[in-house]
């Protein structure tokens, strides 16, 4: 078994620490444990790491390894079938269909789309007043899944998505 990084000790204070500001706690972490380092939580712990290679070998590791989180909770917004929400041998089969779209030329060919949903955020912010760089890339990140995972591009069906999506992700933090 792999030792776990080091970390905060209670799981209690690092939950209250979260609900008030995430980005705090994830900062202050990084600075005293490193790079990753572990967060205990209520339900279970989480190892925590914003550094590329980390990242690298977290998305190339083994699905089996891990569980998805809160999946209960996602399960009636996403569907029992989501690859998000699957584990074991079930998840590798869904994701050995979906990942191909998500290699080489095709991620140069989503270039593109994502320059041009970018200018579009950036242009409708208005001129000369503060704005939240965490909302803008969220919203953002969430046009760039729906146009290019998923196909859709009409607008009004954009903006309905992306509302529930923010609505649960908020709800999620809130639970």
């Amino acid at each position: 078994m792999t030792k776990l990084p080091k970390g905060p000790p209670s799981a209690i204070l690092q939950q209250l620490r979260y609900m008030r500001d995430p980005f705090k706690l994830f900062r202050d972490c990084r600075d005293r444990y490193g790079d990753p380092f572990y967060l205990p939580g209520l339900e279970c712990g989480y190892v925590v790491t914003g550094e590329p290679e980390g990242l690298r070998t977290i998305f190339g590791a083994d699905p089996g390894i891990y569980d998805p989180l809160k999946a209960e909770l996602m399960a009636p917004l996403i569907g029992e079938n989501s690859i998000l929400i699957q584990t074991g041998d079930r998840h590798r089969a869904m994701r050995k269909l979906q990942a191909p779209p998500f290699h080489g030329a095709r991620m140069k060919a989503y270039g593109a789309l994502i320059r041009d949903l970018t200018l579009a955020r950036l242009n409708a912010l208005p001129r000369g007043q503060p704005f939240s760089a965490h909302h803008l890339t969220q919203s953002l990140s969430l046009d760039v899944i729906i146009q290019a995972v998923f196909g859709v591009t009409d607008r009004s069906w954009m903006d309905r998505f992306s509302a529930a999506m923010t609505a649960f992700v908020g709800a999620m933090h809130r639970s």
